[in-house]
């Protein structure tokens, strides 16, 4: 059970949402033991612990590629215990005959604290080499007083990568790192709060020393690095606007605010750093049900859009800011009522609005009004010089391909499928191949090149899956009408390969297979001259019977490898201690249907 908690603790503790201000991973290939929201360059870890005077270097500096002792681990451990400045006192004695003169007050603290133990009684194996177990241990110690926390200072994954390899020094500064953050002490607070009200170090010279090696983040009133509190932000109440934290967009030093009033929304620029806040200006609102996000910076210019409630209908305005400007950009009646979607895959910030499309480059913000089609139209790609529009009707679905200019360059329609089940045709997926971009869904397959802005209909029947090895792909597919299950989403049942170099296609598996196939099994490349693939039949509450099989792709035989039933305790044969051999029956009935059914016909 111990063990099950660690493992939780230690997802939640590595995998934590998006930080507001996301350090650069550096150097990350000299550390196997990384942190998703910190930098990972050792030099910079050890840098930091050394400011904090958690970590001393040699006269050879660092030396972080070299093993680390037992004597430096135990040194490490009496500073992370808060009891560097009492041991330095002395009085601690200890039987140890082997332990350095510069240690000698770090050992005999800990050994008449009873938080170390030598190799034998006189000897404290003080030049023997530590591994990465023992030093969990000594970090479990100074965190929580005991082992349990091993678990969170080395996670399963890194103590594999680290069997048979000697344990350096910087490994030790990472897993240190990582400890700081750490809560698990009978106050409760992490291992750096309990530092600082210990006095080895400030709040202030712990933010100094952080600075750069942890991602801070924005909850309440509070700025937090490594779960740890180190500045409050004024005026109280603020609301931070999303996205400003998100890494892939920004790692900008600042992020933005809002505070609601009863009839405006004051806007507020925040200095990550200190918490130092300044006000760019107000935007009137109906109501408190206000928010913002932000889109991200073009130019040195940022952009915010900002939402308010109004008569039952959300309302959004786009705001840029540069410097000290604070400017409206588009107003909600240029936007247009309803929501808006960002195209995340262009270099320039594109949003699709009610309005038409709104491209934000160095050139500042434009509108666009989608094409003179009657429906529902929303753009799905957005290339260097045009884009890519899906418009519905009842009847029909049209992608679009048009220029910046609004020039149309492209047009394909597709029918909706003739029955009472099916909806309206769309495209729901996509996916790089070579420099092409794929569009795929219930609207068929689609070649877009994002640099000329061309667009190809490549098959006309929905296409639900897409498994790519070089210039060729293959598509799983099935005619306009008809509907498969699949895992959470429409499955197909036949195979399309497609060359994209030539244009060629190929029908390599059709529909008198009588295979309702969910999606490939993309772990096996068709580079083998094998596709394997699965079916989904939903029993209920997420659990799915499913078949496993293998094609041949020189044969074109298809064998059956495997059936996972969702719910296998209900299965007639089902044995707890031999919980396999239901599937048999199952397995064999299918295959000899394939047999009859395809396999004698190839």
């Amino acid at each position: 059970m111990k063990r099950i908690i660690c493992a939780a603790l230690a997802a939640a503790m590595l995998t934590t949402g998006a930080a507001a201000y996301q350090v650069p991973h550096q150097n990350e290939s000299d550390n196997i033991i990384t942190h998703y929201d910190a930098n990972c360059d050792p030099q910079a870890q050890a840098e930091m612990l050394q400011k904090l005077g958690l970590f001393l270097g040699t006269d050879k500096g660092f030396e972080l590629d070299r093993t680390m002792s037992r004597v430096e681990a135990a040194a490490m451990l009496c500073r992370f215990l808060g009891g560097a400045e009492e041991a330095a006192q002395g009085g601690f004695p200890h039987p140890f005959t082997d332990v350095p003169a510069w240690a000698n007050n770090a050992i005999g603290w800990l050994y008449q604290n009873k938080l170390t133990y030598g190799v034998t009684k006189t000897k404290y194996g003080a030049d023997q080499p530590l591994d990465a177990d023992q030093f969990s241990a000594f970090l479990s110690r100074a965190v929580c007083g005991g082992d349990d926390l091993k678990c969170l200072m080395l996670t399963d994954e890194e103590a594999e990568q680290l069997k048979g390899k000697p344990f350096l020094r910087s490994y030790a500064v990472a897993m240190s790192v990582r400890a700081l953050s750490v809560s698990g002490g009978a106050g409760g607070g992490t291992l750096a709060e309990h530092l600082i009200t210990q006095g080895v170090f400030t709040t202030e010279e712990f933010a100094d020393a952080a600075w750069g090696i942890f991602s801070p983040f924005f909850r309440g009133n509070d700025a937090i690095m490594a779960y740890t509190v180190y500045a409050q932000c004024q005026p109280e109440d603020l609301k931070q606007i999303s996205g400003t934290g998100d890494a892939e967009k920004n790692d900008l030093p600042y992020f933005y605010a809002y505070r609601p009033t009863d009839t405006h929304m004051e806007i507020y620029r925040v200095d990550w750093r200190t918490l130092e806040s300044s006000r760019l200006g107000v935007v009137p609102i109906s109501t408190l049900a206000c928010s913002g996000n932000y889109l991200g910076q073009i130019n040195g210019r940022d952009y915010l859009m900002l939402t308010d409630q109004r008569d039952d209908e959300w309302r959004y305005s786009l705001y840029s800011v540069e410097g000290k400007s604070f400017r409206l950009e588009l107003s909600d009646e240029k936007i247009g009522k309803g929501t808006y979607d960002v195209i995340e895959n262009s270099q320039d910030i594109v949003l699709s609005c009610m309005n038409g499309i709104c491209r934000i480059d160095e050139s500042g913000v434009s509108m666009l009004a989608y094409p003179a089609l009657d429906g529902d139209s929303s753009i799905v790609y957005a290339g260097e010089t045009s884009y890519v529009v899906q418009t519905k009707t009842d009847d029909q679905t049209t992608i679009s391909c048009m220029r910046d200019n609004g020039e149309l360059l492209q047009s394909y329609s597709v029918p909706r499928a003739q029955t009472e089940t099916s909806n309206i045709r769309s495209l729901e997926y996509q996916e790089k191949l070579g420099m092409y971009q794929m569009l795929y869904g219930e609207a068929g397959l689609y070649q877009f090149d994002p640099k000329t802005g061309g667009l190809t209909q490549v098959i006309s029947d929905p296409v639900v899956g897409m498994l790519a090895e070089g210039d060729t792909a293959f598509y799983l597919t099935h005619e306009n009408g008809k509907n498969f299950s699949g895992m959470n989403k429409l499955g197909g049942d036949t195979i399309v390969r497609v060359n994209h170099a030539t244009g060629e296609q190929e029908t390599v598996l059709d529909a008198s297979a009588g295979i309702p196939i969910s999606d490939f099994d993309d772990t096996v490349s068709p580079s083998t001259g094998h596709l394997k693939f699965y079916t989904a039949s939903d029993v209920g509450m997420q659990h799915f019977d499913q078949y496993f099989y293998d094609f041949d792709l020189g044969t074109k035989k298809i064998t059956v490898l495997d059936f996972e039933a969702g719910r296998p305790e209900v299965m007639n044969d089902f044995d707890f201690n031999n919980p396999s051999v239901y599937k048999k029956p199952f397995i064999e009935a299918e295959q000899a249907r394939l047999d009859e059914a395809w396999n004698s016909k190839h």
